[in-house]
């Protein structure tokens, strides 16, 4: 069970230097490479926007990033402030 928990931060986290360096994440590739299912990878982005989004609320800072989806670029991306619209 520890090991899972672990494989699961280890995952988030990676996704998460990947955005923060500018990269797009797209669900079907990254299910291949940790051999989870799209949901999963889902769910991992949709707690980074949980977790960013708190610390946004705590600090009063506007300029935290966000992670959004492109439908043009077929993924998600992570910008500076909250600024989702741009698709």
């Amino acid at each position: 069970m520890e090991d899972i928990k672990n494989k699961r931060i280890e995952r988030i986290f990676a996704i998460y230097i990947k955005l923060k360096a500018g990269g797009i994440i797209k669900k079907p590739e990254e299910a291949l490479k940790y051999k989870v299912d799209e949901r999963t990878i889902q769910r991992d982005i949709d707690e980074l926007r949980n977790c960013l989004s708190n610390l946004a609320l705590e600090d009063g800072s506007a300029g935290v990033s966000g992670i959004y989806y492109s439908r043009k670029l077929k993924g998600f991306l992570m910008k500076q402030g909250i600024d989702e619209k741009e698709n």
